[in-house]
């Protein structure tokens, strides 16, 4: 082990103390007297203090503090608590010598003798500026990215709500100024016009829009070319030094009176498949203004105004089809109404043309009854499915309408009972016409000529695989005995081929003695109205 050299082994305990403290040059040590004057002085502190030994020794310690440092009263509570509590420890701003400030770690012992009596203190004094200074950095940047962390949701946020594209842009565009500390900052973006043809239009933030309106939209020069293609981020710390800047003409840079850019930074926006969307553009007066964390920022932000902008261009579109679909429901409610309206007339006059002809003709009343009939059954029909222009009807409501006619005196001789099903136009009017010819024999010849006869019409919907059919049934009973026509009249071939014909489905007419039956079985087509 080495040895210390011998002139320092003959010194005192209190000289190699002393010395051993003027060799620690990190921290300012000095001793106090128990009313807080300077008794010794270190190389560490007049290094930190900038006083020297002679400036300082004798003189009491308070001088060091100001009024920027802390409070007159500070020294003598710190003293004080030393004593009472063992020690007393703070931090702070203090004042060199020459006026410069540093933060400073403050630690002061009290110094007993052997009998616990108070002889003075021990002063620690630690600069600790860089630590702080670090501490005071991290804590702005941790500050900074809380910041930006809730510009980012709110952000996000409020894009993916919006489906204004105007008031999107906006939103993205202010965000692109707050999170990049920017001046000004702008988005171009492309739509179509009502002829399809592209418009680009943009949004201002930081600045009145009236400083970009009257200068023409960016063009594809060298240095907005990267971001237009959707190449990718371009920044530049001094864009008037970038060799792209000033390459093309007329203007060969910015034209007179633009707003001073010298920081510059653009994001393209581009969606999924790939189409670019438009960009992002933020400048400022400062070169070195913007990092390469900010075009991080900026492309999250590009990212979410990109699926922001699908979603407003897929709403648009929805709405302008919705916007088209009312248009032609209105014009197909036109057409329907000027058909109804027609096809009404034109069962007027075929109504009054066979009525004028009848009037003069010399067929039997009953085959004018007849014929009347039939015609205000269709009347009927077609009146009911006007109701619901021509997309179809309920089965229960063409058996109520049908049988109306016939049940005014008649009201508790029928029996319906069926579930709702609906029906398209052609088969509602094909089983309005047979319910018609059905209730029309009963009533001459059958159930309904007598005044105990009865009619149950009742149907049910089975399935047989996956297609629903149509069960249909028409029974008389308690009408006199009926026995088989020796002839198919009309009404007969209308129920039994063309009823059959229209549905596309098996109809059967039994005439048994107890009453006439008619059973309808056929392939149920879908309808609207079941859609619904």
């Amino acid at each position: 082990m080495d040895q210390p050299p011998a002139s320092v082994g003959l010194l005192g305990p209190e000289k190699r103390l002393q010395l051993l403290i003027n060799a620690v040059t990190d921290y300012a040590l000095f001793m106090l007297d128990p009313t807080g004057i300077v008794v010794s002085w270190n190389s560490g502190a007049q290094r930190i203090k900038g006083y020297t030994a002679d400036e300082i020794i004798g003189q009491h310690f308070s001088r060091f503090y100001t009024p920027e440092d802390q409070d007159a009263a500070l020294p003598a509570q710190s003293l004080a608590t030393a004593a009472l509590e063992g020690r007393f420890e703070a931090e702070g701003w203090r004042v060199r010598k020459d006026g410069t400030r540093f933060w400073a770690n403050v630690i002061i012992d009290p110094i007993r003798n052997e009998q616990g009596n108070l002889i003075g203190f021990a002063k620690i004094t630690r600069d600790i500026t860089e630590r702080k200074e670090a501490q005071e950095a991290l804590e702005q940047v941790r500050a900074e990215e809380k910041k930006h962390f809730e510009t980012l949701n709110q952000t996000i946020a409020q894009v993916s709500a919006e489906l204004d594209l105007q008031r999107l842009v906006q939103t993205v565009t202010d965000a692109g100024v707050s999170l990049t500390g920017a001046q000004f900052g702008a988005f171009f973006y492309t739509v179509a016009d009502q002829q399809g043809q592209a418009l680009t239009l943009y949004t201002i933030s930081g600045v009145p829009r009236e400083h970009f309106s009257k200068f023409p939209n960016p063009r594809a020069t060298h240095v907005f070319a990267p971001t237009f293609r959707g190449d990718g981020p371009v920044r530049s710390d001094d864009i008037l030094a970038d060799p792209r800047y000033g390459q093309n003409a007329p203007y060969k840079g910015m034209p007179e009176g633009h707003l001073p850019v010298r920081s510059y930074l653009a994001v393209p926006v581009k969606s999924r498949s790939g189409e670019v969307m438009g960009g992002l553009f933020f400048g400022h007066s400062e070169p070195g203004r913007f990092s390469a964390r900010h075009v991080e920022l900026l492309i999250g932000i590009a990212g979410h105004a990109a699926i922001g902008i699908d979603n407003a261009r897929l709403y648009d579109a929805a709405q302008r089809e919705i916007a088209e679909r009312r248009e032609a429901e209105k014009h197909r409610e036109l057409l329907i109404n000027e058909l109804n309206h027609r096809v009404k007339n034109t069962l007027a006059t075929v109504q009054a043309v066979v009525a004028q002809t009848l009037r003069t003709s010399a067929l039997e009343d009953e085959v004018r009854h007849q014929l009347n009939a039939r015609l205000i059954a269709l009347s009927d029909a077609h009146n009911l499915l006007t109701e619901h222009n021509w997309e179809g009807t309920t089965l229960d409501r063409v058996v109520e309408i049908a049988l109306r006619p016939h049940r005014s005196e008649r009201q508790d001789r029928f029996e319906v009972a069926g579930p709702e099903v609906p029906l398209l136009p052609k088969t509602a009017l094909a089983i309005s016409m047979a319910l018609h010819e059905l209730a029309t024999n009963a009533i001459k010849y059958g159930a309904l000529s007598n005044e105990s006869g009865r009619v149950a019409v009742e149907w049910q919907v089975p399935h047989q695989g996956h297609e629903p059919r149509l069960v249909m049934t028409w029974v008389e009973q308690g009408g006199p005995p009926v026995t088989p026509p020796t002839r198919r009249g009309f009404g007969s071939r209308l129920i039994e081929r063309g009823l059959a014909a229209e549905l596309g489905g098996r109809v059967q007419l039994a005439y048994e003695p107890s009453g006439v039956t008619c059973t309808i079985n056929a392939p149920l087509p879908k309808s609207p109205v079941l859609e619904v």
